[in-house]
């Protein structure tokens, strides 16, 4: 039984004659796919509610990559996100590159710093501390922002020799 089935149950049981009107601090409802589908109508309000901001109107052309048996698309012009947490922090971009080999793909890049992050980095974001996390080829990669122009982590974790 869910924590609200129980809240329920117990609100308006025959012990409790008076109901109550209670505020419940979320939503529940069917989920209306804002950005074409459910995986980025999760994704992007979640980026949003994280302090990331579209860069631009364009979402970019899609076009299915032809002589594979799998589905894949490229999108090309995507004006991408970008998130810098305080003026202090270099700005942090993603840009929707298509559904290609393994899924959703997207490039990373931070505008100070065009180096740091190349076409293998799976993920990266700012933590809640201000530093930036990323993930690539099976590491995890920390750096505080005094790290940064020295180009070396703060913190560095393979994961590559881990197996199933």
């Amino acid at each position: 039984m869910s924590l609200i089935s129980l809240y329920l149950r117990i609100l308006f049981s025959p012990l409790n004659c008076v109901i109550k009107q209670v505020r419940i601090p979320f939503r529940i409802g069917q989920l209306t796919p804002e950005y074409g589908g459910e995986d980025f109508s999760v994704l992007f309000p979640r980026m949003q509610r994280d302090g990331w901001q579209r860069a631009g109107d364009n979402w970019g052309k899609e076009t299915r990559v032809k002589g594979i048996k799998s589905f894949q698309v490229k999108c090309k012009g995507d004006d991408g996100w970008l998130f810098r947490p305080t003026s202090k922090h270099p700005t942090l971009r993603m840009k929707y590159i298509g559904y290609l080999e393994k899924g959703y793909t997207f490039r990373f890049s931070l505008d100070e710093y065009p180096d740091l992050l190349d076409g293998k980095v799976d993920w990266a974001n700012w933590d809640y501390g201000g530093n930036l996390v990323f993930a690539r080829l099976g590491a995890i990669y920390k750096y505080e922002i005094c790290d940064l122009d020295s180009g070396r982590p703060t913190f560095l974790k393979d994961l590559e020799h881990l197996q199933k």
